[in-house]
């Protein structure tokens, strides 16, 4: 193991099948090893995807509105075309793009209705009209974009930010160049050496835990961020309420 570097997945899974004192110190892990660990290691991918704070990144994705009263489909040839499957909004707005001619089109935040009750109590479900909020329906394969009020056709562009989940894809082989930031690796060994030691019924290691809780720390401070604190619309009554000084104004 002498000058390894931590470059493709089968670099990642050999350190930790050895530091997991599944495999000896130099050794080369079994085929059957190799291909096991390989699968818990897309596995815990899988798991990373959904969550915020292990995705290091945005993006936006959009669609011009055509004036139905009807959900835009998200995800692989809908809508709004994206790789994967989008779990949930992290942010919404729409922008007007007639009459006003690029550069100074305006955008306006969309509020985010966060479950299916909540676009029930809709009354007027196909009103069309200026936009106010949205809903994203997490359906298989396609996820669902519900907008309120219906956009007029041409007149506006629904803009929604997403996880780039993409970024976290299963690996595909194990000699796969990792393409990620480099946190990741340390990450990606440290998990992988704890989860190999639970599948392989191996005792806890408080060491190899602390330094696992650690890495995680150093991901989470890296890729967090933490919008600015808005009160509802409904509980503010009067002017705009200022969370630093805790005010209307």
């Amino acid at each position: 193991m002498a000058g390894l570097t931590l470059t493709t997945p089968e670099d990642i899974l050999t350190l930790a099948l050895a530091d997991a004192n599944i495999i000896g110190q130099g050794a080369t892990a079994s085929s059957w090893d190799m291909n096991n660990a390989f699968i818990r290691l897309n596995l815990m991918l899988t798991e990373w995807k959904n969550k915020r704070w292990l995705v290091y990144h945005n993006i936006l994705g959009s669609k011009v509105s055509d004036g139905r009263t009807t959900a835009y489909t998200v995800g692989p040839s809908g809508d709004i075309n994206l790789s994967y499957r989008p779990d949930k909004l992290e942010a919404a707005f729409f922008r007007q793009i007639i009459p006003t001619a690029a550069p100074n089109q305006f955008d306006t935040p969309l509020d985010i209705l966060q479950s299916y009750e909540d676009w029930a109590q809709i009354t007027m479900k196909q009103l069309t009209s200026f936009p106010n909020c949205c809903f994203l329906d997490s359906a298989w394969p396609l996820a669902n974009l519900y907008v309120w009020p219906w956009p007029q056709a041409t007149i506006y562009e629904i803009f929604i930010v997403l996880k780039d989940t993409a970024a976290l894809n299963a690996f595909t082989s194990l000699s796969q160049t990792i393409a990620l930031p480099d946190p990741y690796f340390s990450a990606l060994h440290l998990n992988m050496v704890q989860r190999l030691r639970a599948v392989y019924q191996l005792e806890p290691n408080p060491t190899i835990d602390g330094l696992v809780r650690n890495v995680n720390q150093t991901l989470r401070g890296s890729n967090a961020q933490i919008a600015r604190l808005y009160m509802p619309r409904e509980l503010v009554r009067r002017g705009v309420y200022n969370p630093y000084s805790d005010q209307v104004q």
